[in-house]
């Protein structure tokens, strides 16, 4: 019988077991392994789990029925193998048990640094959740911390995404995989932003029949909020009757072969076919009107006398392909996947929050929010505004998540006023030596030198700072990430020396950088 640790970790309470020997294999794992200590599940090279023992040794005969072990230790899963970079070919041994101690060998790495991202993934999770219930988060700290690349990982953390991505290529490529589908937008905000380019606005447009006109057009912030909803027919109607006024009328190609023309209709709120002079004796013209084609969005017929419907079936492929229509959801049943979209603005505090988002601020709050694919409760107050240029209705979707980042250094942009502080979430990102503990240096030299540097920086920083918490200011990672010596030395005088004299400009720190700390690299 072969034993199979898949199902004893997928067990109500997951456990792993050895046999009963007169070995230290056994002993150590009775014994010497401790609660808390971190171990990975493996099937020869296969790596199945990392898990973290949760209990004392134990007998369990129901167990060993199943799973022939004698000996059991509960577990916690920590991640799956299929989560994480399967291990490199012949790195581990044959043995049911061993310690991994020694820090410098190849199989505490791959452990330690499996371990060390599921910690990240942790933190990143609680974010997330934090994210699920304020509906608006800024992740703030210091230039260099990851805030930017952290806002990917959160986005993707939160449409359910359990990756441990090993590398920025992958993260970035189920990022913009994202992106194409229109689930997350990205926009950064500058002294220059305004509510016109966000929400909506007037724009220029050149028509064959009218020349230059001005057209009310959709900013990053309506046009995520419209894809967030399931159903945007009024939004994608509109602008078919726009193109049609302005036009004067439209060509639209049929479903198999053939074009049929559009135009207003009298009360200007539908459409008509455009009569052929040839057939104007017949007296017969085809209408289109909201309700008929509304109909046929949700999959009814809409001709009075249950008539044949391929031209307005054909108009709603053009607005399909012109105007983005999204399929009509006939029922949408409670906790069946609604999905999640998000905004980025990065350098949130750059422009000037609460002019770019104007009367929507309050809409911003979780209990305002609009309820998609879920029933109103007493605890949501959904509210809605009517919009200054296209006069409609607007509100924003339940499931629009807003994500901002914040450099806590820069003193050269307005601080975000209360009112709009009062509807995020604030997380601040730290400078961290994990990273640097874990980035691929071509030389032991160039590690230690990268730490050394970290360090020293920071020990600078908490000597001289103002009134600034030492996690708002430090330096970050990335600016110590260097694989060669050389690179270390381009970073401190051309990156890290420039940034400590500009904090002593702005005012955050009380001294310049010390003539040995510039002097630092050359003498290592």
């Amino acid at each position: 019988m072969r034993i199979n640790s898949c199902d004893m970790l997928q067990e109500k309470i997951p456990v792993i077991g050895t046999g009963e020997w007169q070995d230290k294999q056994c002993s150590d794992f009775k014994n010497v392994m401790a609660i808390g200590d971190i171990v990975l599940v493996r099937e020869g090279q296969k790596a199945i789990a990392l898990c973290e023992v949760a209990g004392d040794n134990y007998i369990d005969t129901e167990l060993e029925k199943k799973y022939i072990n004698r000996n059991y230790r509960r577990v916690k899963v920590l991640q799956w193998g299929t989560d994480y970079k399967q291990p490199p070919k012949r790195l581990f041994s044959q043995g049911t048990l061993s310690q991994c101690v020694d820090k410098s060998r190849p199989q505490y790495q791959y452990i330690h640094q499996w371990h060390q991202s599921i910690l990240k993934m942790k933190e990143i999770q609680e974010i997330a959740t934090l994210l699920e219930k304020k509906k608006n988060i800024i992740l703030q700290g210091a230039p260099g911390t990851g805030k930017t690349y952290a806002t990917a990982e959160l986005a993707l953390r939160l449409m359910g995404d359990t990756k441990t991505y090993t590398n920025h290529t992958e993260l970035m490529e189920a990022y913009e995989k994202k992106r194409k589908e229109g689930q997350i937008e990205f926009v950064t905000f500058h002294q220059s932003m305004d509510y016109e380019d966000f929400i909506e606005g007037l724009k220029p447009v050149v028509t064959p029949r009218s020349g230059v006109i001005y057209k009310i057009q959709d900013g990053v912030f309506k046009k995520v909020c419209s894809n967030a909803y399931f159903d945007n027919f009024e939004d994608c109607w509109d602008r078919l009757l726009e193109d049609v006024a302005d036009n004067g009328c439209l060509e639209i190609p049929l479903l198999r072969k053939g074009k049929f023309k559009v135009e207003l209709n009298a009360s200007g709120v539908g459409l008509k076919d455009q009569i052929n002079p040839s057939d104007s004796t017949k007296g017969y013209t085809r209408g289109y009107s909201h309700d008929q084609m509304y109909k046929i969005y949700q999959g009814q017929n809409g001709t009075p006398k249950g008539g044949h419907d391929n031209y307005r079936k054909a108009l709603l492929a053009y607005m399909i392909k012109e105007y983005g229509l999204k399929p009509c959801p006939l029922k949408l049943k409670e906790g069946n996947g609604v999905p999640k979209f998000v905004l980025i603005i990065d350098e949130i505090n750059r422009g000037n929050v609460s002019k770019i988002f104007g009367e929507l601020i309050t809409l911003l709050e979780a209990d305002k929010r609009k309820p998609v694919g879920e029933k109103q409760t007493n605890e949501m107050h959904p509210l809605s505004v009517k919009l200054p240029y296209s006069k409609k209705e607007f509100s924003v979707p339940s499931n629009l998540y807003i994500i901002g980042t914040m450099n806590t250094t820069d003193r050269s942009v307005g601080n975000i006023d209360y009112a709009v502080r009062r509807r995020f979430a604030f997380v601040t990102l730290k400078s961290d030596l994990e990273v640097l503990k874990r980035f691929k240096y071509e030389g032991e030299r160039t590690r230690d030198l990268a730490m050394q540097l970290f360090e020293k920086v920071k020990k600078f920083l908490e000597q001289n700072k103002f009134d600034m918490d030492i996690d708002d200011l430090m330096v970050g990672h990335s600016y110590f990430c260097a694989k060669t010596v050389d690179d270390l030395q381009m970073k401190w005088t051309y990156e890290i020396y420039p940034l400590l004299c500009e904090y002593y400009k702005d005012g955050i720190c009380k001294a310049k950088p010390e003539s040995e700390m510039q002097e630092f690299i050359q003498a290592h």
